[in-house]
């Protein structure tokens, strides 16, 4: 066991058919202690078990009823459920189940924070497990967390030129072939869904202006 494994607190993802064996095999008090909380594996909950100190034992999550394989979303609401300690996966996981685990560790931690940092306490934080796809769990959560920056930011600060900006920002990142059209480029690339578009904005236009009793165009600006 590493230094880092040492200082770390283990947690236990259960669903709810495992949770009866597995306290069984528990100390009276941890027995006791499910007990009392009624701890039945609900799907996202969280039970915090003390040590004799009054420290922080161990952690157990449910995983809720078992329906297929396990996803990202199995882990997404734990790291904001749990204290902003640093954590380690208890039990041994394929390493495709490992892997989304981590993966829905990274996307519970997401904060947006581009106008001021968050005030709530910093997530939990899990250690990696070694068979999962380190590589995979770190470029889908970057991806993740710049799709959900640009949905979360307000029209007013992400326009066409704000979005491109974006789009080139990642190609040069990943040496990616980057273009844009702009203006009559537009018109000259004969994309299928410009004139559509523009025909569609025009007739948006129009049904904007209503005309008084006798005027017959828009009034002009002073």
């Amino acid at each position: 066991m590493t230094v880092d494994a040492v200082n770390t607190i283990p947690l236990w993802l259960l669903y709810d058919d495992e949770v009866d064996e597995w306290r069984a095999a528990r100390t009276p008090f941890i027995k006791a202690w499910l007990g009392e909380h009624n701890f039945k594996g609900e799907r996202h909950r969280v039970l915090l078990v003390p040590d004799a100190s009054g420290g922080l034992e161990m952690a157990v999550g449910g995983l809720g009823k078992r329906q297929g394989g396990l996803s990202m979303w199995h882990a997404a609401g734990f790291a904001e459920r749990l204290p902003p300690r640093r954590f380690r996966f208890a039990q041994g996981w394929s390493d495709s189940d490992a892997t989304q685990l981590s993966l829905g560790f990274a996307y519970g931690s997401y904060r947006f924070e581009r106008y001021r940092p968050s005030k709530a306490d910093r997530p939990a934080t899990i250690e990696a497990c070694p068979n999962a796809d380190h590589g995979f769990v770190t470029h889908a959560a970057e991806s993740l967390k710049l799709a959900r920056d640009l949905i979360n930011t307000p029209a007013g600060d992400l326009g066409p030129a704000e979005l491109a900006a974006a789009a080139r920002q990642l190609a040069e990142r990943h040496g990616a072939s980057y273009r844009q059209w702009v203006g009559e480029e537009l018109q000259a690339a004969k994309f299928s869904w410009y004139d559509a578009t523009k025909e569609g904005i025009a007739a948006a236009l129009r049904d904007l202006y209503q005309f008084p009793t006798g005027v017959t165009t828009a009034p002009q600006k002073p």
